[in-house]
């Protein structure tokens, strides 16, 4: 497995701009919402809210993200599970979990 440091991380950065990620996540939610818990939203939102000091890209990891958004880490496995299919988000790559 290779040394994670800034530059690895910055070759799995999916958006140039912000901007643009927003507007992938906002078009996503517009599409998708409704089939999303309550539990699964809040953890893409955090995702999405912590995913800016190298655009799409998140570090947090499975239990910061459960005590932040009150919710049981087996509960955010289950979401990101749910997102994954949703989207095809790799795991490795694009949420960096």
């Amino acid at each position: 497995m290779e040394k994670l440091n800034f530059e690895t991380i910055k070759h799995y950065q999916s958006f140039e701009t912000i901007e643009e990620m927003d507007q992938s996540v906002r078009g996503f939610l517009y599409k998708r919402k409704a089939e999303l818990s309550e539990g699964t939203n809040k953890v893409l939102t955090f995702i999405w809210r912590h995913s800016v000091k190298v655009i799409g890209v998140s570090f947090t990891k499975y239990d910061y993200i459960a005590t932040n958004v009150q919710l049981s880490r087996r509960t955010v496995i289950r979401a990101v599970k749910k997102l994954e299919q949703l989207v095809e988000l790799c795991k490795e790559v694009e949420l960096m979990i």
